[in-house]
């Protein structure tokens, strides 16, 4: 897993990002609501993830100004049916 490059969409917390980061991937957890992770964050370690606040369906420079990924996983993304067409749009 190392050097692996992971975002997880609507994650929040999400044990698979947090497990991916301690396995030394480089990982971004994406939401639409701020998570205790990011407000806590210490930039100097390299195993915590990165937090990235994602509206699904507005396409701002938070999504614009993400690097090129490996892999795209998805948590917890389709508990509401009215969002499938918002979350297939920002991938």
């Amino acid at each position: 897993f190392e050097s692996i490059k992971f975002i997880i969409v609507g994650s929040g917390t999400s044990l698979p990002g947090l497990l991916c980061a301690q396995l030394d991937s480089i990982v971004i957890l994406t939401d639409k609501d701020p998570i205790p992770i990011a407000q806590n964050q210490d930039k100097d370690d390299k195993r915590l993830p990165t937090y990235v606040q994602i509206v699904w369906g507005i396409f701002g420079p938070e999504i614009i100004s993400l690097p090129p990924q490996d892999y795209i996983l998805a948590a917890d993304c389709f508990y509401e049916p009215t969002g499938i067409f918002e979350f297939v749009m920002i991938l």
